[in-house]
């Protein structure tokens, strides 16, 4: 079945990237089938070197452009605004209307050299560098004794972190204490409180590793642990 479209349903990807708030290059590997649940048969044709997108797909996939525009904003500021006087406010267009204030340019050139950095040291790289440190302080903390470790023992299978309680102990305690020394670890519910409730536990303490950290700095938070065991126990 073809379907039939109005010229003003049919625009090109970069078109539609400003009308919706999204990238055109994004649209164009949703185009190429690059994107999953993307868009369907109908709704993308290629025109020489352009891609053309329906409203139908847009609107399927990232909002009806009637509805968004019945939407009032829910927060005020800079770019919103079309005209604004004492006996009313007009707000501009989508998808500023519901834009408000300066976008977060600085957090997103951070993001972006932060992207970088990660692929010059390489992904394999830091996940083979965690894992390292995930090792040496799983088997550490395992040979003080009296402390239980949460998660499974399979180490090939689990991230860099390591929740663990000392028997005895109330994790903010030993967090507290680590604090103190420097050390800085988590503890709580992690936003896990179902899981805490299940091992019928208040909290842990999590120790996390990522890419700058160094083994010296896991025999730090060993040296910690067994202070604050003498300490409180």
């Amino acid at each position: 079945m073809k379907l039939k479209f109005e010229l003003d349903d049919i625009m090109t990807t970069q078109e539609a990237a400003e009308r919706w708030n999204v990238t055109a290059d994004s649209l164009k590997q949703n185009c190429r089938g690059r994107v999953k649940n993307g868009f369907k048969e109908g709704e993308f044709k290629k025109s020489g070197k352009m891609w053309l997108v329906t409203r139908q797909g847009m609107e399927r996939l990232y909002g009806k452009e009637s509805a968004l525009n019945k939407l009032m904003p829910f927060h005020g500021g800079g770019e919103m605004i079309a005209t604004c006087s004492f006996d009313k406010t007009t707000y501009a267009d989508l998808p500023y209307k519901l834009e408000a204030g300066t976008p977060n340019i600085c957090g997103g050139i951070a993001y972006g050299v932060a992207i970088d950095y990660m692929h010059s040291l390489g992904m394999t790289n830091i996940a083979d560098h965690e894992h390292a440190l995930l090792r040496y302080a799983h088997k550490q903390i395992h040979n003080i004794g009296g402390i239980t470790i949460y998660g499974t023992n399979d180490l090939d299978h689990k991230a860099g972190v390591i929740s663990f309680n000392i028997n005895g102990a109330h994790p903010y305690d030993i967090g507290t204490l680590l604090d103190q020394m420097g050390i800085a670890v988590r503890t709580g519910h992690h936003c896990a409180q179902p899981v805490m409730d299940f091992y019928h536990i208040p909290g842990t303490v999590r120790a996390s590793f990522a890419v700058y950290n160094t083994l010296e700095e896991v025999d730090r938070l060993i040296e910690g642990i067994r202070k604050a065991i003498k300490m409180l126990l």
